[in-house]
């Protein structure tokens, strides 16, 4: 094999790697039937919750009240009638999920403080909840 090749062959395998589709950094994951992910923390994690977004139905964000910091390790627990449909712990302070059309109860707990929220997920569209702590 010559130089020339072994040069040729090194370049089409660096323009592979480049227009390859980067991996994603945050998992999705499952809670019976209901898929989602949780995540936001850095500019990559906020960049990929905005970009994968509109395949969702439901979104949590998090903060302090007065700082407006974002918050983690929130306990979220949907309902539906009387079947949990979602149960998790968020691993940064925004929650996406694939929610059927209905109505629902969001129970979100930060240090022991509870919030209940009721929303409804349409046809088309997010719902979107923003949850705030002292």
């Amino acid at each position: 094999m010559t130089v020339r090749t072994i040069l040729s062959t090194a370049l089409v395998f660096a323009a592979l790697a480049m227009a390859a589709p980067s991996a994603q950094a945050i998992d999705e994951k499952v809670y019976g039937t209901v898929r989602y992910l949780s995540g936001g923390v850095g500019e990559d994690e906020k960049q990929e919750i905005i970009d994968r977004a509109a395949q969702y139905t439901f979104r949590i964000t998090t903060a302090h009240k007065k700082s407006g910091d974002f918050l983690a390790d929130c306990k979220v627990t949907v309902t539906k009638g009387n079947q949990t449909v979602l149960e998790a712990v968020m691993d940064g302070p925004v929650l996406l999920a694939k929610l059927d059309p209905g109505t629902y109860r969001l129970r979100a707990e930060f240090e022991n403080k509870p919030q209940d929220r009721q929303f409804t997920v349409g046809r088309t569209g997010m719902v979107s909840l923003y949850l705030y702590w002292d």
